[in-house]
């Protein structure tokens, strides 16, 4: 066993599989080659071969925790998600305090959406471990999910106190300052990030997002000029400094951002409708009444498009 293991170890998976096979082919009731072969299926993504496996170890011994808990991983890698829960369970009857199984269910609860669940088990592991910045961040995000922002940033923040460098924390924290109107913090957030990685897409794109929700436009085009050196055609990046445009009365300008919109997705209502408004502002009135029209044969009730039409024939 002892060359398997080595073998295991050094990430050989396809050597250490063979090597366990060997072993279990003179006994098959070997516990730990069972569960060696189980994990080494596991770590080869053979989900189903491994659960098998765990359930022949599971057929001799009811009372290896750490069998059960990595069958629920298996599960769970399957999107089996009831049938994890309950391996957890079993799991957990075993040991009530393992962290692992409690990790791990309050994970596949936060993936079928049972948040509150989910906290209750991250809970349980913070008792166990204060300072484990895997489930602060995790319960941060079950907070998160649940709209619980002032909560969540709390949980961030004490992730950011272990490691001020967890870019997820950071940007995760940026979103619920931001959804909770603390801009400002929000902004500086956001900065922290992009110290840490300059050319971060999300970060770039939700700190332009952030001035534009404070009005504060010009910075804003500023920021999705650096997110679109990156993602030159990202349509809502286009959309939004074209928006920013308007708002700066930048209207010619705008009609060309637009533009570039429309020249990959000629139906893009809101490309259609920030065109139409640019070219109502700038009076020319036939042509707003053009992409008016253009929106409507997209969308017949669209309330923007039409109360947007009934203001230019007005001046028609």
């Amino acid at each position: 066993m002892e060359k398997c293991n080595e073998k295991y170890n050094l990430k050989d998976y396809k050597k250490a599989l063979e090597c366990y096979e060997k072993q279990l082919e003179k006994n098959p009731q070997n516990k730990e080659a069972l569960y060696k072969k189980a994990n080494t299926l596991n770590k080869l993504g053979l989900f189903e071969e491994a659960i098998i496996y765990y359930d022949k170890y599971l057929e001799i011994d009811l009372t290896n925790k750490k069998v059960f808990n990595n069958k629920a991983n298996a599960l769970n890698n399957l999107r089996r998600f009831n049938e994890a829960l309950e391996c957890y369970d079993e799991c957990l009857k075993i040991d009530s305090t393992y962290i692992n199984a409690l990790t791990n269910k309050g994970t596949v609860l936060t993936i079928i959406g049972e948040y509150k669940q989910a906290i209750k088990h991250y809970d349980k592991c913070l008792e166990l471990n204060p300072d484990d910045i895997n489930i602060l961040y995790n319960k941060a995000n079950a907070l998160n999910n649940l709209k619980k922002f002032e909560e969540a940033i709390i949980y961030y923040d004490k992730c950011l106190n272990i490691n001020p460098n967890h870019i997820h924390a950071l940007g995760n924290k940026g979103s619920a300052l931001r959804v909770s109107g603390r801009y400002d913090e929000a902004i500086e957030t956001y900065n922290q990030f992009l110290k840490i990685d300059s050319t971060n897409k999300r970060a770039l794109f939700n700190k332009a997002f952030t001035f534009s929700n404070q009005g504060k436009f010009k910075q804003a085009i500023e920021t999705y000029d650096e997110y679109l050196k990156l993602d030159p055609l990202n349509k809502t990046a286009l959309n939004n400094k074209a928006y920013g445009l308007e708002k700066l009365e930048k209207y010619n300008k705008a009609i060309e951002t637009y533009k570039l919109v429309l020249q990959e997705d000629e139906d893009n209502i809101a490309a259609l409708l920030g065109t139409g408004n640019s070219l109502f502002k700038l009076k020319k009135y036939k042509k707003s009444l053009e992409y008016y029209n253009k929106v409507l044969t997209l969308d017949s009730e669209n309330i923007l498009a039409l109360n947007s039409k009934e203001e230019v024939l007005k001046y028609l």
